[in-house]
């Protein structure tokens, strides 16, 4: 967040959308999360577009889903509960599943 990476919770359930846009020009969507389970482990892939039209097209809709969602401040993140902590520094040697 200290380098401009917005981050976003969505409260109308779930928001399965895997995409995602970079300078306004290149752009990936499919069924994997940018992770290596997903893409070793589950066989997923996206495809990979570079065209400046298909990203607008996506950071509209994007604009769309993100309408009603909560952006994370890095003053609130920072600022999470002593016991979120903790779950997340024991849970941390299980990241590589991810």
């Amino acid at each position: 967040m200290q380098a401009g990476i917005r981050l976003f919770g969505y409260r109308g359930g779930q928001l399965r959308a895997k995409t995602c846009t970079i300078d306004g020009q290149w752009s990936t969507v499919g069924s994997a999360y940018l992770d290596l389970l997903s893409s070793v482990v589950n066989y997923e892939c996206n495809v990979e577009i570079y065209d400046a039209s298909i990203a607008a097209q996506i950071q509209n809709l994007f604009a769309c889903d993100t309408a009603g969602a909560v952006e994370l401040s890095l003053a609130r993140w920072m600022n999470r509960p002593w016991y979120i902590k903790l779950s997340e520094r024991l849970l941390a040697p299980l990241r590589f599943l991810l």
